[in-house]
């Protein structure tokens, strides 16, 4: 059964600032993600809500263009971390990527070695590396 209620979502939104407003207002998180949060154009946001107590949990993102689809910024609260919530998010970001496109390569950039096992377990596999980064990849349909 889902824990999450997840809203996709856009920064001209109402209400969306709000969610993650504090979480790019803190240092200790933006090191963490790696590096500053930024908007571009196509970027898609995914906000996490745990149905119990309706509080936000956390975020993830990917931006479109025509081949591609790339997974950006994720992260959980830190109170909410090892409930699962973060798979449940990852996956509900590849499922509305299969919704909406047939013909894509989902990509993403690993910059640590907790997120090598999800983007394992959700069918990405290890395709190149860029610098110190590990590239994972894998088709829209898998």
């Amino acid at each position: 059964m889902s824990k999450l209620s997840i809203i996709v979502s856009y920064p001209d939104i109402k209400g969306f600032w709000e969610y993650i407003g504090p979480v790019i207002a803190n240092r200790k998180y933006i090191q963490e993600i790696g590096g500053n949060i930024y908007q571009e154009e196509g970027k898609v946001w995914f906000l996490g809500f745990d149905i119990e107590t309706e509080l936000f949990i956390g975020f993830c993102a990917l931006s479109v263009d025509k081949k591609t689809a790339r997974l950006r910024h994720d992260f959980i609260l830190p109170e909410f971390r090892g409930k699962g919530f973060y798979s449940e998010l990852y996956q509900n970001r590849l499922n509305w990527i299969k919704e909406k496109y047939s013909e894509l390569t989902i990509k993403t950039v690993i910059y640590d070695d907790k997120s090598i096992h999800l983007a394992i377990k959700h069918g990405l596999i290890l395709s190149s590396l860029k610098g110190k980064y590990l590239v994972y990849t894998r088709g829209v349909n898998k």
